[in-house]
C-alpha cells in the first residue's frame, strides 16, 4: 500500500510540475521610472521582443522567446563545437538569475526583453542559449522580414519610407554582418542599386569613397544601415532619397556608453556596445 501511495505522490508531483512548464506567460511592460533609469545606465542590452512574440516558461527562471513567423534572431554561438558561427534562430532560451537574494523577473521595455531585480534581489543576470542543445548565444541582431527594406526619403513609395514612420530599431554589431542571410541580402541591395557594376570601393570596404558618392539610410528589416550611392542616382520612383555626405555620418549615444560608427560590406552602421539609446545620425542634405 505504501508503495502505491508513493507512486501516486510521485506521479502527482510530476504532473503538477509539467503543468507549470511550456506555458505561455504574459511578460509585463516595465513602467517603473527608477528601474528604467537603472536599466539604461547599466548598458545592458535587451533581447529583441517584437510584437506577436511569445514567452514560454520552461521552468521558474527559464523562458523560451519564440519569435513570430518571418522574424528571426541573428545570434553568435559562444560555446560548444560550433563556437564562432553566426546563425539564424527563431527561438532563444533566456535565464534570469538572481545571484544575490531572490527574485529576478523578465520584463519588456522599448521592444526588448530584460531581466530586472525584484525587492528581494540585489544582483540579477541574464543569459541566453539555444533551446535544443544549450549552446551559449549572443544575440547580435534581428531580421524582421515583415518590415521590407526601404530607403529613407521625404515621401513614401514602394522603395522609400519617412524616417518617422519606421518602427523601433534594434541594436546590431559587427557580427551581425557575418551572417550568410545578411550578407546575401546586402549584396542583393547592391545589385538593385548598381546592377552588376558594383563599385570597387564597396567590394573592398574602403572608407575612401569617390567624389559624388555619399550615403542613404535604409530600414534593413528593422535595422538602421546606410548604403553608399552616387548622388545623381539617389532617387527611387522619382523620389529624392535622404542623401548624406560621408563626413556627416555619425553615431550618438544618449544613454550609457559606446555607440561607435562601423563600416563593413560597404555599409555604415552603429555598434551600440554598452549604449542603450544609440542613434545613427545622417544630417541629410
Amino acid at each position: 500500500m505504501k508503495a502505491i501511495s508513493f507512486i501516486f505522490i510521485l506521479f502527482f508531483g510530476l504532473l503538477l510540475s509539467s503543468c507549470t512548464r511550456n506555458v505561455e506567460i504574459n511578460v509585463k511592460e516595465l513602467t517603473d521610472q527608477v528601474q528604467i533609469d537603472n536599466l539604461q545606465k547599466s548598458g545592458i542590452r535587451g533581447i529583441p521582443f517584437p510584437k506577436s512574440s511569445k514567452a514560454m516558461r520552461v521552468k521558474d527562471d527559464v523562458t523560451d522567446i519564440i519569435l513570430p513567423d518571418d522574424v528571426f534572431f541573428i545570434a553568435k554561438i559562444l560555446s560548444g563545437e560550433n563556437a564562432g558561427q553566426v546563425i539564424n534562430t527563431s527561438v532563444a532560451r533566456v535565464t534570469c538569475s538572481c545571484t544575490k537574494g531572490s527574485g529576478c523577473s523578465p520584463v519588456v521595455y522599448s521592444g526588448n526583453y530584460y531581466c530586472v531585480m525584484n525587492s528581494g534581489c540585489t544582483a540579477c543576470s541574464m543569459s541566453t542559449s539555444a533551446n535544443k542543445n544549450n549552446e551559449s548565444l549572443q544575440i547580435v541582431g534581428i531580421i524582421d522580414t515583415r518590415n521590407p527594406v526601404k530607403f529613407f526619403a521625404k515621401q513614401e513609395s514602394r522603395f522609400t519610407v519617412k524616417e518617422v514612420s519606421v518602427p523601433n530599431q534594434y541594436f546590431i554589431s559587427e557580427d551581425f554582418f557575418k551572417n550568410e542571410y545578411v550578407k546575401n541580402e546586402i549584396n542583393n541591395i547592391y545589385k538593385f542599386i548598381y546592377g552588376e557594376n558594383i563599385p570597387e570601393f564597396i567590394k573592398t570596404n574602403s572608407n575612401e569613397i569617390p567624389d559624388g558618392y555619399g550615403y542613404v539610410k535604409a530600414n534593413f528589416f528593422g535595422n538602421e544601415i546606410m548604403f553608399p550611392i552616387e548622388k545623381k542616382n539617389a532617387f527611387m520612383d522619382g523620389i529624392a532619397l535622404d542623401f548624406t555626405l560621408a563626413s556627416k555620418v555619425s553615431c550618438n549615444c544618449s544613454k550609457g556608453s559606446g555607440c561607435k560608427l562601423g563600416s563593413i560590406l560597404g555599409t555604415k552602421y552603429c555598434d551600440a556596445g554598452g549604449c542603450t539609446v544609440c542613434k545613427l545620425i545622417d544630417n541629410a542634405d
